[in-house]
């Protein structure tokens, strides 16, 4: 799944053309680490817009907003994604188990 990454209008960005979602969890898991090495307080939050043409816009709020537009299929569950953060199982994910 290929989209495109967005720059919430900073010209400087250097952003690649497109992204996959494998690309936003792996921006995820950066700043997840980050926050975990820092000695204060620290917040996510995820937003995740419907757009037209089949995309989805997602937005990752930690401090700075990174924003990422992907493609999906509707009613399609991409099996890879939650397995891609740690080698989890999807199994475990939904049961709820640490």
């Amino acid at each position: 799944m290929l989209g495109k990454m967005t720059n919430g209008g900073d010209r400087s960005c250097k952003c690649p053309g497109y992204v996959t979602n494998r690309t936003v969890i792996a921006q995820l898991v950066a700043l997840y680490a980050d926050l975990l090495t820092h000695d204060g307080f620290g917040e996510i939050r995820v937003e995740v817009r419907i757009l037209k043409r089949r995309q989805k816009e997602v937005i990752i709020h930690c401090g700075k907003q990174y924003r990422f537009v992907v493609d999906f299929v509707p009613g399609h569950v991409p099996h890879d994604l939650l397995e891609l953060a740690a080698g989890i199982k999807q199994g475990d994910i939904r049961r709820g188990n640490p």
